[in-house]
């Protein structure tokens, strides 16, 4: 009983604060989701992000290039559909972490600036920034002074940054999970003798 109040009075406290649009809770949870977690290493972890980010499009871009200049149409058009696949979800997942979008523009450009595929390298890069900014706070242990009007940006970003190379991860993962299993399924030789 202690372990479900404990569980469970936070998380209720939260919906009923989104539900009826509350805001010293909702405001509250939003300054302590990601800005209060970040230490003085992901300085080099969103650097990493971003270099990796970075090389996976060019790298995918390059493949697809390849496809097509030796007129293979069929890999250049899957290529390209797992290409623009995770950047269909970085949209999704950013709407879905940015509860104050309400206007049109701003909804246009949150989808213009997911619907690519560097918007994570250049998240991660901005994330870079943020933490070499504020490196000396961030190796004393200290948290990071953001504006009230910047909090939410942060966290969003920093959001952004955790859930959108998950994503493409998995979006990516998926055709050669596909291909492998169908490798080891009309595989002539037995694997193990």
């Amino acid at each position: 009983v202690a372990w479900s109040q404990a569980f469970c009075l936070p998380f209720s406290r939260v919906i009923l604060a989104v539900a009826t649009g509350n805001e010293d809770v909702t405001g509250f949870w939003s300054k302590m989701t990601a800005l209060n977690d970040l230490k003085w290493y992901d300085t080099f972890f969103f650097l990493i992000g971003a270099i990796l980010s970075f090389a996976d499009a060019v790298t995918d871009a390059f493949t697809v290039t390849e496809y097509y200049k030796e007129n293979h149409r069929r890999w250049f058009k899957w290529g390209v559909v797992f290409m623009i696949a995770p950047c269909l979800l970085f949209a999704v997942v950013s709407m879905l972490i940015d509860e104050s979008l309400r206007e049109l523009t701003d909804i246009l450009r949150t989808i213009l600036f997911t619907l690519n595929p560097f918007s994570p390298a250049w998240a991660s890069f901005k994330a870079f920034l943020l933490c070499l900014k504020n490196f000396k706070k961030l190796w004393r242990g200290e948290d990071i002074d953001c504006e009230d009007h910047e909090i939410d940006n942060v966290n969003r970003l920093i959001r952004y940054v955790k859930l959108a190379p998950f994503t493409e991860t998995i979006i990516e993962s998926v055709p050669q999970f596909i291909i492998q299993l169908y490798a080891a399924n009309v595989q002539e030789e037995p694997v193990i003798k």
